[in-house]
């Protein structure tokens, strides 16, 4: 019987034509899951944002009973700068300015 491909020709062809295939489906499933990725991390920064104004209404709150009870605060100065109020669009601005500075300059040039 004749050899059907003695010089492994085919056989390369075909390995190649796999690893072409396979390449594609890693591919496409990377970017389905970059995807899922940013929208989880869209949530999250939503759900902190909601935790971060929470905090600080939590905050507001308990410096109004401090004053109520005559409790000197001046000792904590931290405490005006936490109950400064987050506005989500500020930050969302701040987010979006980056995002553009680094899509028009990639890191490392």
């Amino acid at each position: 019987m004749p050899p059907f491909d003695p010089d492994l020709v085919v056989l390369a062809a075909i390995g190649a034509l796999e690893a072409i295939i396979l390449t594609t489906f890693v591919l496409i499933t990377q970017n389905r899951m970059s995807a899922l990725a940013d929208e989880r991390a869209n949530l999250e920064l939503q759900i902190n944002l909601l935790a971060e104004h929470e905090v600080t209404q939590i905050l507001k709150l308990v410096a109004g009973i401090a004053e109520k009870v005559d409790v000197d605060l001046s000792a904590i100065s931290e405490l005006q700068e936490l109950a400064h109020d987050v506005h989500p669009d500020e930050i969302m601005q701040t987010i979006e300015s980056v995002e553009k500075e680094r899509v028009v300059t990639p890191s490392g040039k």
